[in-house]
């Protein structure tokens, strides 16, 4: 039998024969002696196996036997190469290594070594034996008859000669015994340790260049030495580029995502800025020294002095990145900081700024070059070059990770992030304007510090949860925002470093961003909670994959409004701030870019945490980043001051203060309005002799009233005979008709058999119009003349009514309506999102009835003008100050404003895009009206200024949301702001939960 065994290029063989019986030699000498731990063999065997010293012993049996025992977990494997590695520290006892070896009569090696070991070598007659006793007592290993050469002594060790074996010897591998023409990857050295035995030589030899990939050109001791013999002992770092690379190097995930952002947003390229200012008093600061640190540092980290093209980037010299920091009082900071860097030519920018008595530095750098720790190290190094301190060698460049990360794989982690997100639909960050078609990065911030109080909590409660500040944030934020808006799985990301220890001292951005997607679950607990978010963040970090990667991989859409898989970045920072004895003072200059919608930066220098809230101008007011920040702190200090065996569904986020006020607020409501409905309103009012116009005609109220008995009745009659069930006030009507007379009078019926109106508009496809019947319980639709809708309706099991058929006599038709019953229900189309069916109740038009009253001076003489479509909710308020005034009203023919119609109106509402298309003229001509009102979209300035220097009185009015009634309004005035919130009407109370059940702090916005 012939067993073969394979190790690194070396292979082995030998004969094996069938043995009846064997005989195993077993350890058997006395322990009697006392051992001893304090032996230079116990510290190089206990390094050799990673174990504790106080697990080998070392005893001396008698003058020429040494006994040396290794207690190990049995489970433990000893390797071959480990194995010999301690029979050589052991041999060292009782053999002379200073004299070659002659011979060794055998050499015996076990299949496998595991356990405690007893290691017994004996000196006698110039030989040397050695036995390997294993975990049984057992003979497991042997080298017998060691026998070294008395006639030609072994020449001494040389270690001033062989640099290379002293710096191996570091590294814990010895190889004084080794053919030093051997190469590296023989002895058993993998890639990592060669380069660990790179940078082993750098740092023993600071002055010479050690380049990287130098353990390849050189592969053998003899070579190694010989190279290092031949560097320039005198050649000083210092200003010399000491890094052996080509020309063009390929660019690292990063740095790939920066060159195409620069390219795609060049308009944008400041939002990349990281500035670091500072100022010094004058007559502290050293112009010529600042300027030689800056230049050192560029000469250090050549990622400062690098340029980048679409396919690479390149490393420039000394003398073509050489900055001159010259001094200037011109310079303005806040405009230095947000200058766009262009990649192409550097990737940093110096100013150097006198101010009165003061010189302030602002040294900007683009994000491409540095990350967070970057900067910390980029400010120390520069205050040692600046007070002359020399700093030791780097041990690697970023270019070195740029050629590392290029070789990798992300297989398995596009896989779990691919059954993690595949498929999955998040929501968008509500915002408080709407999103544009194209991606703005105008920013601000707001900042604000974490109470002293609420740090002392925080630390019981990281103890309690055992996690970290940056994950009680995260859960914090996405708990407001599960409370604020309602969206329990919103996406938020973060940052991750891929910064190896190798590289803590390099320069670059190592930062990769990674999605916590963990959801919001109300039922558990504050423990729970942060357990699972602490956990999501972990496992994004297991299996970090650079973010362009899994964009690609995920196939996400295109969208220039909005960054892919999140909007809102939260980072954790350590800032080291100047101690109070230093001359510098670190100044706070914003680009005034908003890379993401919202950028929470936790800046913690240890002892406080200031937070940094970065946000879009364009997208959010600053009231309301201000407003947010502070429900943040509220939050967290709510979940650092309950215990964490609290349900978070009972944490409310509206402050106490706020509590009482929409308590003392609902109490002091006033209600001055007559319980009563716009139906009954109207036949308060019947005997008015306005009238109702449409397309050159007339009808009175009388008539008006008589014809929708008519229809009333009819209505009753279809539906009893269709449902078996007479109208009743769960029950809806859905209209499908042009605007006219008839559309009036089937609104009025429609109230007095007690059904809620539905209005339908004709612009949706029959298919829409047909599912929207079914979101409703025994629904009748009443259209004026769809034949093919009729047939269609009437298929899907629906009674359909066509309206101004009828020939019945009128007979009065009012059924019971109260002020709590529903008055119309509007319908969204569906278009931007899931449908809704939003709901108004009469109470609210009957508030809204007098509101208009007085707030647009409307009476009996009053003449409205109704344009807007009725499928909205303006059309019935529209209905609501004519009917409930017994003024005059004339149906536009068209679906926009006609001027020629318009005679004698004193009050309109007309869309702002149509306000907006008005000539000069055309506005001149609408002097006439008394009160203009205006809402949704804006309107143009030019337009608003005409109209505001006429006679009219304009109103803006605002809603609750964009589909409910109008609830507020602002009278418009010169230099007057359009606003989305108005001063609200008398007698309203909007009260707002969340998904919870408990009362929302935007309770308090509904009743300012």
């Amino acid at each position: 039998l012939t067993l073969v065994k394979h190790v690194d290029d070396f292979t082995f063989s030998t004969q094996a024969v069938q043995c009846f019986h064997t005989v195993t030699e077993q350890f058997a000498f006395d322990l009697s002696g006392k051992p001893t731990t304090d032996s230079p063999v116990i510290d190089e065997i206990s390094t050799i196996l990673k174990l504790p010293k106080e697990d080998v012993n070392l005893i001396a049996v008698s003058n020429a036997t040494r006994l040396v025992t290794i207690r190990c977990q049995d489970e433990t494997i000893i390797s071959e190469k480990d194995l010999t590695l301690v029979i050589l520290a052991v041999l060292r006892l009782v053999f002379d290594f200073t004299k070659p070896i002659k011979r060794i009569q055998r050499i015996k090696y076990p299949v496998e070594c595991f356990g405690s070991l007893r290691i017994l070598a004996e000196a006698k007659d110039q030989l040397v034996s050695l036995k390997v006793y294993g975990p049984f007592g057992g003979l497991c290993c042997s080298w017998t008859n060691i026998q070294a050469d008395t006639e030609k002594p072994l020449e001494p060790p040389r270690r001033d000669v062989s640099p290379t074996v002293r710096c191996m010897a570091r590294m814990g591998i010895y190889c004084e015994c080794v053919d030093r023409h051997e190469s590296f990857i023989s002895m058993g050295l993998d890639s990592l340790q060669c380069a660990e035995l790179e940078m082993s030589l750098q740092a023993e030899f600071p002055d010479y260049v050690i380049p990287t990939g130098i353990a390849m050109k050189c592969p053998t001791i003899a070579e190694m030495d010989a190279y290092l013999l031949s560097c320039e002992n005198s050649r000083k770092m210092e200003n010399k580029d000491v890094t052996v690379y080509s020309n063009h190097v390929q660019l690292s995930p990063q740095q790939r995502r920066f060159v195409f952002m620069s390219e795609f947003e060049p308009h944008a390229r400041a939002q990349f800025n990281e500035p670091v200012v500072f100022s010094m008093r004058s007559e502290f600061f050293d112009l010529p020294c600042f300027r030689g640190a800056v230049n050192h540092l560029l000469m250090r980290h050549t990622i400062l002095r690098t340029t980048y093209l679409a396919n690479g980037q390149t490393i420039c010299s000394g003398t073509e990145s050489f900055l001159g920091c010259r001094m200037s009082s011109s310079v303005e900071p806040q405009s230095f900081v947000s200058k766009p860097i262009d990649i192409k030519e550097t990737s940093v920018h110096v100013s150097v700024v006198r101010a009165e008595d003061r010189v302030i530095v602002c040294l900007v750098f683009h994000h491409i070059a540095v990350d967070g720790l970057s900067i910390n190290i980029i400010t120390r190094e520069i205050g040692a070059l600046y007070s002359g301190a020399s700093l030791s060698a780097l041990k690697r460049q970023y270019v070195d990770y740029a050629r590392y990360a290029a070789g990798l794989s992300y297989e398995r982690e596009l896989r779990v992030w691919k059954e993690k997100l595949d498929g999955r639909d998040f929501q968008l960050l509500p915002t408080d304007r709407p999103r544009t078609a194209e991606r703005t990065h105008k920013g601000a911030t707001v900042q604000k510090r974490i109470p002293v109080a609420t740090e002392e909590l925080l630390k019981k409660l990281r103890q309690t949860t055992n996690c970290t500040n940056f994950c009680i944030f995260a859960a914090v934020y996405k708990f407001l925002i599960h409370k604020a808006y309602g969206i329990s799985d919103f996406p938020i990301g973060f940052p991750s470093s891929l910064r190896g220890r190798e590289f803590s001292n390099t320069v670059g951005c190592f930062v990769n961003t990674l999605v916590l997607v963990e959801a919001v679950h109300s039922t558990w607990t504050i423990a729970e909670y942060l357990s699972r978010v602490g956990n999501a963040i972990s496992e994004a970090k297991e299996a970090d994959v650079p973010f362009d990667e899994l964009v690609r991989e995920l196939d996400v859409q295109g969208n220039d409004t909005v960054s892919p898989l999140f909007q809102v970045l939260l980072v954790m920072d350590q800032v080291k701030v100047p101690s109070s004895d230093d001359n510098i003072h670190l100044l706070s200059f914003a680009p005034g870019f908003a890379k993401y919608e919202q950028t929470w930066y936790f800046q913690s220098d240890g002892s406080k945490v200031n937070i940094c809230l970065e946000y879009n101008c364009d997208l959010f007011r600053h009231d309301t980043m201000v407003e947010l920040l502070d429900r943040f702190l509220f939050t967290l200090g709510m979940f650092a001051r309950l215990t964490s065996a609290r349900i978070i569904r009972d944490i409310s986020i509206t402050k106490r203060h706020e509590l009482v006020s929409i308590h003392e607020s609902k109490a002091t409501n006033a209600c001055d309005i007559p319980r009563s409905t716009v139906l009954q309103l109207f036949v308060q009012n019947i005997s008015t002799k306005r009238p109702i116009n449409f397309k050159g005609q007339c009808m009175s109220y009388r008539e008006l009233d008589r014809k929708s008995d008519i229809m009333a009745k009819l209505i009753s009659n279809v539906y009893c005979c269709h449902y078996g069930e007479a109208p009743c006030r769960d029950r809806c009507a859905a209209v499908f008709m042009e605007r006219g007379h008839d559309l009036l009078v089937v609104i009025l019926a429609i109230w007095k058999t007690g059904l809620t109106a539905v209005p339908v508009s004709l612009d949706w496809p029959q298919r829409r119009v047909l599912e929207t019947l079914t979101m409703f319980r025994n629904p009748i639709l009443i259209e004026s003349d769809s034949t093919q809708l009729k047939i269609s309706a009437e298929a899907g099991g629906f009674p359909v009514l066509t309206a101004g058929c009828s020939k019945t006599r009128s007979s009065p038709s009012f059924n019971m309506t109260a002020a709590s019953d529903m008055a119309y229900i509007t319908c969204t189309s569906g278009t931007t999102g899931k449908p809704k069916a939003v709901c108004t109740d009469f109470s609210g038009h009957c508030n809204l009835a007098v509101a208009y009253t007085e707030s647009f001076y409307l009476s009996r003489n009053s003449h409205t003008y109704q344009v807007v479509n009725y499928g909205f909710d303006i059309f019935f308020a529209d209905l609501t100050k004519t009917f409930s005034n017994g003024a005059a009203t004339t149906l536009a023919r068209e679906l926009i404003p006609n001027l020629a119609e318009m005679d004698g109106i004193t009050n309109a509402y007309i869309m702002p895009a149509y306000l907006s298309s008005l000539s000069s003229s055309d506005i001149r001509r609408l002097g006439f009206l008394e009160s203009l009102q205006f809402g949704g979209e804006a309107i143009q300035a030019s337009a608003l200024g005409a109209l505001l220097g006429s006679d009219i009185s304009i109103y803006q009015e605002n809603g609750v949301t964009e589909q409910t009634v109008y609830t507020s309004c602002n009278r418009m005035k010169v230099r007057c702001p359009i606003t989305e919130i108005g001063r609200p009407y008398r007698n309203l109370h909007t009260l707002v939960r969340d998904r919870d059940g408990l009362s929302h702090n935007r309770n308090r916005e509904a009743l300012s």
